[in-house]
Formats: C-alpha cells, structure tokens, sequence
C-alpha cells in the first residue's frame, strides 16, 4: 500500500500543529503538550520525552490553546479599572440654598436694615463660595476644592463687573450708582449659577477602583484540544 507525500506530510505535520510551542526567556523554544497547570508552574511534556516543570516567571511567550491557558492566567489576570461615581445633588442642593438664603436676606437687609439680615447675606455668599469646595474635599479630592473656590471666586468677580460695565445711566442721574448696583447683583448671581452648575456637572465625580479578574474556562475535545466554553469575569470591591 502507497502512501501519497502529500497525505503523509499532513499526517507528520498535523501532530505538530496541535502542540504547544513554548519560548522561554533565555531564547530556549520547546514544543509539546502542556499536562497541567498551577501555581504559577507547568507541567510540559515534549513529544517522545519525559515531562519537565517549567515557571511560569521564565517563559516569555507561548503558542497553543494549553500554554495561552496559562499564560492568560498570567497576564490577563487581576486587572484595575476606574469606575465614576457623581456626587453632585448635594452641590446642587448647597447651592439652591445659599442663593434662596442670600437673596431673601439681601431684600431684607434693603428694606429694614437689619443686621441679622446682613447677616443672612454673608452666610448665603459663604455657602456658595466654600459649601462645593467642603464637598469635594470631603470625596478626596483637594485639588478639585482649590479650583472651585477659585472659580466661584473668578466668575463672581468677572460677573459682576461684567454687570456694572454693562449699566447705562442718562447723564446727572440720581439713581445710575443704585442702577449700577443692581446689575452687578445680578452679574455675581448668575456668575454663581454657572459656577455651581459646572460643579455639579463637571467636576463632581469620583473614580472608584473596581478590581477585575478573568479567566477563560476550558473543556476537552474528543481531538485532545481544549477549547474556550466563555469567559468568567469576577468583580472585587
């Protein structure tokens, strides 16, 4: 009985191709089955050899679906992502209250001159420069609480002069430095909106590490090669 080359090349090659090639980091390449795999050591056996117990730590690359199995333990094990929590209601609500708390008591302290009034008018302005900054530092995120009171600061004062500027009087009038007033107020006010809302919006997140593991589970063929069945993803808090 003959045998065609070309029938009895796949019948050489064909071994070969289902084993596992492995490439350890001193340049050394073996081929083989791997038989088992743990604790950072595999257990390798080469065709027509006995097995041998090889690192994990001293093999650079591999190829076949038993070696990859390992090595994927290795590298595509724990791994670290970034998960973003938003914790802006409470800006929001701070803010909604200083600016109720400052604008009532503003009217007040223009109508009766009360000082407790007054008084109102600054706890309103406090709450709104340093409440978002207390917030974020409280997240951990001090950098963040510099930069908002640096903003509220900013916008306040460009938002009021902005208003000032833009304040028209007829010439000898009594009321253009009350008029003046006024539209600064509300330069400062809608400068606060802004600010709070990019507070909120923009900057009021916090990256919680989540931490991610994989692993690619494996199940026997009738041909003797492991085949991928999913993919198993643990979550660690």
């Amino acid at each position: 009985m003959r045998i065609a080359p070309a029938a009895l090349a796949i019948a050489l090659v064909a071994p070969a191709a289902l084993a596992d090639v492995v490439r350890l980091v001193d340049g050394q390449v073996i081929s083989g089955t791997v038989k088992s795999c743990e604790d950072g050591n595999v257990v390798f056996e080469p065709p027509a050899a006995r097995a041998v117990l090889l690192k994990i730590a001293d093999i650079s690359t591999g190829e076949g679906a038993g070696i990859e199995r390992c090595l994927s333990g290795r590298t595509g094990g724990a791994a670290t992502i970034r998960e973003s929590n938003w914790y802006g209601v409470p800006i929001i609500i701070v803010g909604a209250s200083s600016l109720v708390i400052g604008f009532a008591s503003l009217v007040l302290t223009a109508r009766q001159g009360s000082s407790g009034a007054s008084g109102g008018v600054l706890l309103g302005a406090t709450g709104l420069l340093f409440a978002p900054a207390v917030i974020h530092a409280i997240h951990g995120k001090a950098g963040t609480a510099v930069g908002s009171v640096g903003m509220h600061l900013g916008l306040g004062l460009g938002g009021a002069l902005l208003g000032a500027a833009l304040t028209s009087c007829p010439i000898n009038s009594d009321t253009c430095g009350l008029r003046g007033a006024g539209n600064a107020l509300a330069g400062l006010v809608i400068a606060q909106l802004v600010a709070t809302t990019i507070d909120a919006a923009s900057l009021a997140y916090e990256d919680r590490p989540v931490r991610v593991s994989t692993t690619l589970p494996m199940r026997d063929t009738p041909q003797g090669r492991p085949t991928p069945v999913g993919l198993a993803l643990a979550l660690r808090f």
